[in-house]
């Protein structure tokens, strides 16, 4: 009987589909998932604060070492290593910023999500397929051991894209028209044009990401953006044309027509009313990569690669009672 193994896709498919909002670097339960098979009870509480091994690997009494994995995964994989330190490390700042902002999750969205996280899971798979086979085949634990762990990481994803959105309230937000093409010339092309009065909805038929709207306009965007634009958009009053310009190891050419800006709104609203923002305007790479940023200099994070090389022995004495 065919079980198709459980998928980067589908993990992420499961973020995306919470409170139809779009995940954005969504951690994968394959490589986020506790190695603890008491996952979830007092004894995997004690496991975590005893710290250093993971008892589900084990020679005799001595664990593999937490430093050795994270060593081996970034030496082997160091692209997965990065996009999983990088999820953690947003999911530690979102947490933070939640407390600051004082918000909570909306439990009910998250079980409608895992419920429909779970539906596709079920459709994936061919008529009659055992489910718990195909989550100890994949990931090793039980089918519901797995539900609890995807939950957990949709809750997080709710709990990030909460802040994310009252983040960008906070700071104020500008509306963009954006023209995106591969050569400078055609860029400086356009900003002649749109200097001269030529319209931005007109020429967005000639540029490569003519938006979701297909007049070059995007939703609202936090005013601190990724360099060079972020710089570029202070103190430009609306109608300014701004570039032609290219993000940090984007080879693409930008040009911006600055349309408002919208205050900025300290008090986040209720998380009900976020919830369906995002679900109109689901968060996007310009506001994820600002929040991010915001925030790392906020905190005062650090993001970077495990070391290459672990201190031996890969396999140490359990330190748990």
């Amino acid at each position: 009987m065919h079980r198709p193994a459980p998928g980067r896709g589908l993990s992420l498919w499961a973020l995306a589909c919470l409170c139809g909002c779009q995940g954005n670097a969504a951690a994968d339960p394959r490589f986020g998932g506790a190695a603890d098979p008491r996952e979830g009870t007092a004894a995997s509480q004690d496991s975590a604060e005893a710290g250093g091994g993971i008892p589900a690997v084990r020679i005799g009494e001595r664990e593999l070492s937490a430093r050795a994995l994270a060593a081996e995964a970034a030496f082997l994989f160091p692209q997965q290593t990065r996009a999983l330190v990088h999820a953690l490390l947003r999911n530690a700042l979102a947490d933070a910023e939640a407390q600051r902002l004082a918000l909570s999750p909306d439990e009910a969205a998250v079980d409608r999500a895992l419920e429909q996280a779970v539906t596709a899971i079920r459709a994936q798979l061919t008529a009659g397929a055992d489910l718990e086979q195909w989550a100890r085949e994949g990931f090793g634990r039980s089918w519901v051991d797995y539900q609890a762990a995807l939950r957990l990481r949709l809750r997080a994803n709710q709990i990030y894209q909460l802040c994310a959105r009252a983040g960008s309230r906070e700071v104020g937000r500008v509306r963009l028209q954006m023209l995106v093409g591969a050569e400078q010339e055609q860029a400086d092309g356009w900003a002649r044009r749109l200097r001269a009065g030529a319209s931005a909805a007109v020429l967005a038929a000639e540029s490569l990401d003519p938006g979701p709207a297909g007049d070059a306009s995007l939703p609202p965007l936090p005013v601190d953006l990724a360099a060079p634009l972020g710089k570029l958009l202070f103190d430009a009053p609306s109608g300014t044309v701004l570039g032609p310009f290219q993000f940090e190891g984007d080879p693409l050419w930008r040009v911006v027509l600055v349309q408002d800006w919208l205050p900025p709104i300290a008090q986040p609203p209720a998380v009900a009313q976020l919830l369906a923002d995002l679900a109109a305007q689901p968060l996007g790479p310009l506001e994820a990569l600002a929040w991010f940023e915001r925030n790392r200099q906020r905190y005062n994070a650090l993001e970077n690669l495990p070391a290459l090389i672990a201190p031996e022995p890969a396999f140490e004495p359990s330190r748990r009672p």
